[in-house]
């Protein structure tokens, strides 16, 4: 969470007079929060920033505002705090959360015309599953895993083929990580609702149904959210079931992969595993306590290779907000925006992960001040985002894209995408499994290099893009040349090189065998071919080419399960 507080919002709690606390920290406040709820929301002045990185691991830092910084700890972390000797201040809770989580039953979807509620944890199971059983051609429901308590962490997929694996992008929208920021948990349920009624309505709903899968995870720390009772949302708590901060306890660029010094925990480990197996293109996290779109890096002070395209899909949400919502509202810091680190750096986000070692994109969206607000501003707040939510997963579909494929079997291929003098800190893509890439992109000339194991690379230069668009270049790319090796290649040699009207294949068999060989012209065309059977010993088998034209070939000789590829050119007889 990224929780912005001004310090005046704390006027009842803490009084500043020329830069002192007048009145003592409040230990006793302090374990009174702690036992009730195994966690502490409290104030301090900014020490150095040599102290800050040192509290890092026992801290987590929410904000630093005009000399003040507003932090969250659990009793470990609050213990390792104290030996610092730093004068604090406990934040009473109701600065913070402004509803008493109040619940309605859920009987059906029809029966919800307002998302004005938070659901209990049942009646949220029963709407995630709702949501595929009346929508069973548009909606697939998945378990990501199981919280500690076992509750379920849940997602649904969007797409109007949503039983089949195409090649589109993806796009990964998730909330509440911190079980007391639920402004997006109810959020998503709304947008995930809109999209699936508003299929075949809606042109922009459909258009993004037909082109992309959507995936939305409404809740990603039901321990947190249903702290205190299933049945409601009051006394949520920010960490999990073990009161661990779960945005600090991701593998780190900068810091490892323990850099909050616990182990991952099972929330982590499953939604880690899930964002490994379904390789989304572009996914936010949506959290609470500020209204602003935060952008990596989080760790690093240098700025991310597509800096100026976060800053643009950034700035896009942003002001699309205002145009509905009018100029009060997600205006923090740069009217909206901020790059991470120049906010505060924090380590172990899940934002630098998805970003740095799944070669994704991901931005932390703060949707309210107020982390739990009224249930009865619900709907504002969607209706206030409604719009730049659609934008946003639009954004996956612009850029430069294509198939990478083999250049004679035409086999899709996984490749390295790489754009020189541009891509750093693992900015780079790969193409999925299915061969398709996808690499969004502010407007720009740019030279794309694609790499995989076993073939040539390729570069392709000068390619323009625009925002806003997409331009297709599909890659095909030649196998390298595997050299003979008469210990274990059956096929000892094959020539001449450069041929003429004939080529000759020795080929060393230790048993009867098929010995398959075609030839490719240059634009992939199989050319010639033959298949012999092979008696044990050595044998020469001759292949009459006298009818190919002159030009570049490539011969394919495939032995004992073994493959042999030769580039070689046919000059005239």
């Amino acid at each position: 969470m990224r929780l912005k507080w001004l310090f005046f919002v704390f006027s009842l709690s803490v009084l500043i007079y020329g830069g002192v606390v007048a009145q003592p920290p409040s230990y006793q406040a302090a374990m009174e929060q702690l036992n009730s709820r195994g966690e502490l929301y409290f104030v301090f002045r900014q020490p150095s920033w040599n102290t800050l990185e040192k509290l890092a691991g026992s801290v987590s830092i929410d904000n630093i505002s005009n000399g003040w910084v507003t932090g969250w700890a659990n009793r470990k972390g609050f213990t390792q705090f104290l030996e610092y000797n730093i004068p604090y201040q406990v934040v009473p809770l109701k600065s913070f959360q402004k509803d008493d989580g109040t619940t309605k039953s859920f009987t059906s979807l029809d029966s919800i015309d307002q998302w004005n509620f938070y659901p209990s944890y049942n009646d949220y199971i029963a709407i995630m599953n709702a949501f595929q059983s009346a929508f069973p051609g548009l909606c697939r429901l998945y378990e990501i895993g199981l919280s500690i308590n076992g509750k379920k962490i849940l997602a649904v997929k969007i797409s109007d083929h949503v039983g089949a694996d195409e090649p589109e992008p993806t796009c990964f929208l998730t909330s509440s990580m911190h079980g007391d920021e639920l402004t997006g948990y109810v959020m998503m349920l709304n947008l995930i609702d809109t999209l699936l009624n508003g299929y075949g309505k809606n042109p922009l709903i459909t258009a993004l149904i037909n082109n992309t899968a959507i995936f939305i995870n409404p809740l990603a720390n039901p321990d947190g959210a249903y702290y205190v009772s299933d049945l409601s949302v009051a006394g949520a708590i920010r960490g999990n079931n073990n009161h661990i901060d779960l945005n600090r306890n991701f593998p780190d660029p900068a810091d490892g992969d323990h850099p909050d010094g616990n182990n991952w925990q099972p929330e982590n480990i499953a939604m880690m595993t899930f964002l490994q197996q379904n390789n989304f293109l572009l996914s936010a996290n949506f959290h609470g306590g500020a209204e602003v779109v935060n952008y990596p890096w989080d760790t690093w002070p240098r700025l991310h290779p597509d800096d100026d395209w976060f800053y643009f899909i950034s700035r896009c949400y942003a002001d699309t907000v205002h145009f509905y919502a009018g100029g009060s509202y997600l205006t923090n810091l740069d009217n909206g925006i901020t790059n991470g680190y120049q906010w505060y750096r924090i380590t172990g986000g899940r934002q630098d992960y998805v970003t740095f070692f799944l070669h994704g994109r991901e931005v932390t969206i703060e949707l309210s001040t107020n982390k739990i607000p009224s249930a009865l501003s619900l709907p504002q707040y969607f209706n206030f985002n409604f719009h730049s939510l659609l934008n946003f997963i639009d954004q996956c579909r612009y850029g430069i894209y294509g198939l990478v494929s083999d250049s004679i079997s035409g086999t899709p291929l996984r490749a390295k995408i790489f754009i020189s003098n541009h891509d750093a800190d693992s900015s780079f893509i790969y193409s999925n499994d299915s061969g398709w890439y996808y690499r969004m992109i502010k407007a720009g000339t740019y030279n794309l290099s694609f790499t995989s194991s076993g073939y040539q690379s390729k570069t392709i230069t000068g390619i323009n893009v625009a925002d806003f668009n997409r331009i297709r270049y599909d890659v095909l790319l030649v196998r390298d040349v595997v050299p003979l090796q008469q210990d274990t290649v059956p096929v000892l040699s094959a020539g001449p090189v450069p041929f003429g009207s004939y080529l000759m294949f020795t080929i060393k068999a230790l048993e009867d065998m098929t010995a398959e060989v075609s030839i490719y012209s240059s634009n992939g065309k199989k050319a010639l071919g033959a298949c012999w059977q092979v008696s044990p010993g050595v044998s020469n088998y001759h292949l009459n080419t006298a009818d190919l034209p002159p030009g570049m070939y490539i011969c394919r000789v495939i032995s004992d399960n073994r493959v042999l590829m030769i580039k070689a050119a046919k000059v005239s007889d």
